[in-house]
């Protein structure tokens, strides 16, 4: 009998998927989770090299007349008009809690007027259904091992948001899923996000005192907030610290740029009738368990500009992210002991070629989990 494949998550940072009220997570919406699963496909599979519609218009129609049957890569897996899913997911025993009780809360670093609003989303362990035949299986299973290793579950990854950590697999597959180079066009379109273009980094630290927190730009004044009180006590209990929005500032306003537009082409923007969605996630704090040490991690690629302007972004992330005295320096951190890893080629925004990209994806399900 073929078994549903099961999943079970544990939540690092807050997870968002929405609700019907605004600001405010209601429970684990399968939709939310599935958005962001197909957003990692697309980037995936145009790293190898393959067919993916414009996540914008998601243009692809099946009929059996046409090459493919007019269904690109990532249509033939996560479907498309007249062409069912080809796995169903749904969310079991989702014991997950609001990370704090209230409203969202505004971490303001002392130079900006506005600074950013973070809702509380849900915090806690759930466990994702698979269900497919043997081949689908273990292809969502290595999706999963590389979303839980290098990317987010679903809304609001820029903020810092959908961190998880795989505990268990159950009726995983008899075979792995083995990452093959599609065949397409093998372009890279600027427009939009490409494996081969992407950069991920990771810093681990273990802080001096207890309460590095108080330092962070915009992080210790909710402290001193009536307001938030509650809030920094309930993420002091989980080990978590929003420290997106100081770390944002300083990559974003710490710098002069050559061209007042090129933050927006990459950070993202929301002004009016424009909407420009960032090219850099950036986690919270969390902290490991059983240990002293603290992790953040994050991922980005290059914003649709000139080649003079991407190396400019590169370079500032360099200086700031290369290199673990700096990253903390930026964030007022004193700390013991620090590494930082940028991966896959160690600087950012080298690029990658297809068998490179396919060399890291099966990196990527590298992962030790129980069975």
């Amino acid at each position: 009998m073929n078994e549903p494949l099961e999943i079970t998550l544990k939540t690092l940072t807050p997870l968002w998927t929405g609700g019907v009220e605004t600001g405010r997570m209601d429970r684990v919406h399968e939709t939310g989770i599935l958005g962001s699963l197909r957003w990692w496909y697309e980037v995936v599979v145009r790293g190898l090299g393959g067919s993916a519609c414009d996540p914008t218009g998601h243009s692809c129609l099946y009929d059996p007349d046409k090459p493919n049957q007019g269904i690109c890569d990532v249509c033939r897996l996560f479907g498309a008009t007249g062409w069912r899913r080809r796995f169903r997911l749904a969310i079991n025993d989702a014991d997950v809690q609001d990370t704090w009780s209230g409203g969202a809360i505004n971490v303001k670093p002392p130079d900006r007027n506005r600074g950013w609003y973070l809702p509380a989303g849900q915090m806690g362990g759930l466990r994702l259904q698979i269900v497919a035949d043997e081949k689908i299986k273990a292809q969502v299973l290595a999706l999963l091992q590389f979303v839980e290793r290098h990317g987010n579950f679903g809304a609001r990854p820029q903020l810092g948001y959908g961190l998880c950590q795989i505990e268990k697999v159950s009726n995983d597959p008899v075979a792995s899923y083995d990452w093959s180079v599609l065949v397409g066009s093998g372009r890279v379109d600027s427009r939009l996000p490409d494996l081969r273009t992407f950069t991920f980094f990771t810093l681990t630290f273990e802080p001096e005192r207890g309460d590095w927190w108080r330092d962070v730009p915009g992080v210790g004044a909710l402290a001193r907030d009536n307001r938030y009180r509650g809030t920094v006590d309930a993420l002091l209990r989980r080990g978590l610290i929003p420290i997106t929005p100081a770390l944002k500032n300083v990559l974003r306003y710490g710098a002069q740029w050559s061209s007042g537009a090129l933050p927006h082409h990459f950070f993202g923007t929301l002004r009016g009738e424009e909407r420009r969605r960032g090219r850099i996630g950036l986690s919270w704090a969390y902290r490991l368990p059983d240990s002293a040490l603290w992790q953040m991690r994050g991922w980005a690629y290059p914003p649709q500009t000139g080649e003079s302007q991407q190396r400019e972004v590169a370079q500032r992330l360099q200086a700031v992210l290369g290199k673990p005295e700096t990253w903390l320096q930026s964030l007022n951190i004193r700390y013991r002991q620090a590494e930082a890893a940028i991966a896959p080629m160690g600087a950012f925004f080298q690029p990658l070629s297809t068998a490179q990209a396919q060399q890291f994806m099966h990196e990527s399900a590298i992962v030790e989990v129980q069975g």
